[in-house]
């Protein structure tokens, strides 16, 4: 159980585990589930989408305990449908104004259908030199955000 804000919060074993497509690093996909200090009401509990990378030559972090610097995206679940997907920044038009080896060896983030911007607690430009590039949309009815 780990402690985030006035919240007391557990973090489940990942639900995806694959390579960004360089193969350099693994993304760990994580659900944290967090409920409000001193309430009982199931209202008040939140959960959230958390994006872990790692290096491939590490092992899966014990006991769920990733390192918060290697969190590069966190979202929390709203009551709307949301996607994550990943990818390089190359497979998506709308990163072709990207230098080319950055298309290639960079990271995109999709999150998609529902995910706005103030459910966003974490997002990473960067991780250890490693481009991170977003694709979201606030609603399945907006035009895409491109970072």
């Amino acid at each position: 159980m780990t402690s985030c804000k006035k919240e007391s919060c557990t973090v489940e074993t990942p639900t995806v585990a694959m390579m960004t497509p360089d193969k350099q690093a693994a993304i760990d996909l994580y659900t944290k589930k967090c409920h409000g200090r001193g309430t009982n009401d199931p209202t008040k509990d939140k959960e959230y989408q958390v994006v872990v990378l790692r290096p491939v030559t590490e092992p899966p972090p014990q006991k769920n305990r990733y390192k918060e610097e290697d969190v590069v995206f966190e979202v929390e679940k709203g009551p709307e449908r949301m996607q994550l997907s990943f990818g390089n920044p190359g497979t998506l038009v709308y990163f072709n104004y990207l230098p080319e080896e950055e298309r290639k060896s960079g990271l995109a983030i999709e999150c998609y259908l529902s995910c706005p911007e103030a459910g966003i607690s974490k997002q990473l430009l960067s991780w250890h030199g490693k481009p991170i590039h977003y694709f979201r949309t606030e609603t399945p009815d907006t035009p895409p955000i491109i970072q």
